[in-house]
């Protein structure tokens, strides 16, 4: 969508090089805040998705010596 730089409303000009500036500005501080907690929801699942995989590894690396330490690794 293209908006004009003026508009012209009877005898009223209304001019919007400030208004699209103004809109510009925040629709790129939104992206970086949005972007921001993205990367920081991102983070915290890898970082728990991470620590359960490093316990299951340890749960699956112990030695069995019986039918009871078996099933503690299943």
């Amino acid at each position: 969508m293209v908006i004009e730089t003026s508009n012209q409303i009877g005898a009223l000009s209304l001019k919007t090089d400030h208004v699209k500036g103004g809109l510009k500005r925040w629709i790129d501080i939104w992206k970086d805040a949005f972007s921001r907690d993205l990367h920081k929801k991102a983070k915290t699942l890898l970082e728990s998705l991470t620590d359960e995989i490093k316990q299951i590894k340890l749960k699956i690396e112990k030695p069995v010596k019986d039918i009871d330490s078996l099933g503690g690794v299943m």
